[in-house]
């Protein structure tokens, strides 16, 4: 069983490198903005755009001062809105190549503190 669960975890680290550029930072969110999936240029996607400290995102075009987060990330979006009213420390790991609109980047995950 043991095993089992190291081979999942390493399976785990490994599918998550598979994205483009990325790069982790910890943010301070400043504000919410979400965005309708009828608007035109969401591509029929619902996105949360959260505007956070700008931050220098390593080797990537990701605008420094936003991220978006998918509508169907729901528990991405429920994790970062909890840890928010707490207080909690949120590193955002996010990819280049994953953008939803404009030249903000998707959150791919969250590690909270």
């Amino acid at each position: 069983m043991k095993f089992s669960f190291l081979g999942l975890v390493i399976l785990s680290a490994v599918s998550m490198t598979g994205h483009g550029a990325g790069a982790s930072k910890e943010v301070t969110i400043q504000q919410l903005h979400p965005i309708s999936k009828s608007r035109a240029d969401t591509a029929g996607k619902a996105i949360t755009r959260v505007y956070v400290n700008s931050v220098t995102w390593g080797n990537t075009t990701c605008r420094a001062d936003a991220i978006d987060i998918d509508g169907e990330d729901k528990h991405i979006m429920s994790i970062l809105l909890s840890s928010w009213i707490a207080g909690k420390k949120i590193t955002v790991n996010v990819d280049d190549s994953a953008k939803l609109l404009g030249s903000v980047c998707k959150v791919m995950s969250l590690n909270v503190k």
